[in-house]
């Protein structure tokens, strides 16, 4: 084999060994997983052992956290915890027969809107329902 021949082989060995560690991180990208950035880190850094190419393959192959809004995520952080918080409403069920404890549930929104919990509007549209059902 001559000179040429022998560093076309060993470039291509070298193209298909880049790829196959690269792959976590390939996978990641073409996914758009939210956690892409790290997988790319974790895949350069720990790549070359079995444990952190395996690691890191599994991570691109499961996402635990898909944002609805259409993100790719990393805009705000590396998005690691599944539990983001989100803001939820207790609402008594239909037909419930607690007592209508209108003082109470405005002392209450007062002191949420006071203590920052709630803004302005929030404040404002949560009154008008308590008074709403008087």
């Amino acid at each position: 084999m001559s000179k040429a021949g022998e560093a076309f082989a060993v470039l291509g060995f070298v193209v298909v060994a880049l790829v196959i560690i690269l792959l976590p991180a390939i996978i990641a990208f073409r996914r758009h997983h939210p956690n892409r950035w790290l997988i790319l880190a974790v895949t350069l850094v720990f790549g070359a052992t079995l444990l952190g190419w395996l690691v890191a393959m599994v991570w691109a192959l499961n996402v635990a956290h898909a944002p609805k809004e259409g993100s790719e995520g990393g805009e705000g952080g590396l998005n690691l915890f599944v539990n983001d918080p989100q803001r939820g409403e207790i609402v008594a069920p239909q037909g419930s027969s607690m007592p209508l404890d209108i003082a109470g549930e405005l002392e209450r929104l007062v002191s949420l809107r006071d203590n920052g919990s709630l803004t302005e509007e929030e404040f404002g549209a949560l009154k008008a329902r308590v008074l709403g059902r008087i």
